[in-house]
């Protein structure tokens, strides 16, 4: 469970006229989608469509129960890759047409991980909260509840309000447990996989029973980071880098579905997902070398750097006069001597690094 990637959100579409025109029975294949879904998944946790010409699923993969009732209805595991393909056979997915299967497009998709992390969720959100993001990316904090806040750092698709907060993509940041027990009232969770012996080493002795694969929320700091997101645009940005090429159709169902049958689905979504975080959110590498003492002027420049980040364009004009070296060696010297201990666990436990160095 920890730092695995769950996929939390999946929804395909493809457009009725098209299928019929190809010869589908539309009829069919919904009541083969509604046969399969409800064998396997709670109700609440798929919706299946034939609205505005269009036929779509949309399901939470990590509510993955068999309809057995001694595991606990939450959204913390993901089922493994043989039983995500096994779905999609049984929805009658991989027995189409190539040329009907090319009509499925992917239109929500949320990756996300849960992390056990040292200190009470709440600490990550509130840090990260007052850091600056690339690529157009705005941090908005909202109160998800009395007792819980969620960070969401995103697009904006009017304005910079509470109200407007979801753009084409977003990243949130959320304690998980909290959640539970708030919106759930759930306060033990027994799990369906279970937590491994590095799992386990991860968190307090008391809050897991292995016996039974309990494990007891209030016990544990669990923060989650997910990725959302919904649109063309966004989704064929995951598209171009599943392929390696620049496309135009959005990201096709069957390109998900090739990559499943490989059984490289979870770790190619899984390089994606830290690739985006690298670019927007962990875009400095905590690089720690010993104890980094920084000179009267060295600091003065840390302090200007620290209120206003560098322009591109003044980045530029060092390197085009040949101090580029010189000046990245500076850059690296601040960086090294003031980086925050939250930034460097979140940067190793979301899996950005495997191992960063900390102070001597």
């Amino acid at each position: 469970m920890h730092g695995n990637l769950l996929i939390d959100k999946l929804g395909f579409y493809a457009p009725i006229p098209d299928l019929t025109d190809l010869g589908v029975d539309v009829d069919f294949q919904l009541n083969q989608m509604n046969k399969c879904m409800g064998k396997i998944f709670p109700q609440n946790a798929y919706t299946i469509k034939t609205s505005r010409q269009k036929l779509s699923l949309f399901f939470t993969p990590t509510r993955y129960l068999k309809n057995d009732e001694k595991y606990t209805d939450t959204n913390l595991e993901m089922l493994t890759e043989d039983e995500l393909y096994k779905l999609f056979v049984e929805l009658g997915l991989y027995n189409l047409d190539d040329n009907i299967v090319d009509k499925y497009r992917v239109s929500v998709l949320h990756l996300t991980k849960n992390n056990y992390m040292d200190n009470p969720p709440i600490k990550y959100i509130n840090f990260l909260s007052m850091r600056m993001y690339k690529k157009r990316f705005k941090a908005l904090l909202h109160h998800s509840s009395d007792t819980n806040k969620t960070l969401y750092v995103t697009t904006l698709a009017k304005h910079f309000s509470e109200k407007d907060k979801v753009g084409d993509r977003q990243y949130l940041f959320y304690d998980k447990a909290q959640e539970l027990q708030d919106k759930a009232n759930i306060k033990e969770v027994v799990l369906r996989l279970g937590l491994s012996e590095e799992e386990q080493a991860l968190i307090p002795y008391e809050a897991y029973d292995a016996e039974t694969k309990t494990l007891y929320l209030d016990k544990v700091n669990i923060l989650r980071c997910e990725l959302q997101y919904r649109y063309k645009p966004k989704l064929q940005n995951i598209s171009n880098f599943i392929t390696g090429k620049k496309g135009k159709d959005g990201l096709k169902l069957k390109t998900l579905l090739y990559l499943l049958k490989e059984r490289k689905l979870y770790e190619t979504l899984e390089r994606y997902y830290l690739k985006v975080l690298q670019e927007v959110v962990f875009y400095q590498e905590p690089i720690i070398r010993g104890d980094v003492r920084l000179n009267n002027y060295e600091q003065m420049f840390a302090e200007l750097t620290k209120e206003n980040p560098l322009p591109p364009s003044l980045i530029k004009i060092f390197k085009n006069n040949g101090f580029g070296d010189s000046f990245s060696n500076l850059l690296k010297k601040i960086h090294s001597s003031d980086v925050n201990p939250l930034y460097i666990e979140l940067y190793q436990k979301l899996g950005i690094a495997e191992t960063v160095a900390v102070p001597a």
